[in-house]
């Protein structure tokens, strides 16, 4: 991962991994049959959605918490030329 796009993500705290948000959907995921795998890498970093352009982060989101989605539309639509 860039540097640029690890400066901007950051480590949640316990709030944001066991929150209502989450754990109301933790539990609609498991209702669903959506198991959760092995942890990999560090369970603690928040993700993050980026949308590049030569390398260079040029939108991005950064979760709230564990159960944050972004419009995934409107991040991947360009910015416009100026």
């Amino acid at each position: 991962m860039s540097g640029a796009i690890c400066k901007q993500l950051q480590r949640g705290r316990m709030l944001q991994f066991m929150g209502p948000r989450v754990l109301w959907a933790w539990f609609k995921s498991t209702v669903a049959g959506h198991l959760p795998g092995r942890i990999k890498g560090d369970p603690l970093q928040l993700p993050g959605a980026f949308l590049l352009h030569h390398g260079q982060v040029i939108k991005g989101h950064t979760y709230r918490d564990a159960s944050d989605r972004p419009d995934y539309v409107r991040l991947a639509t360009p910015l416009q030329a100026v």
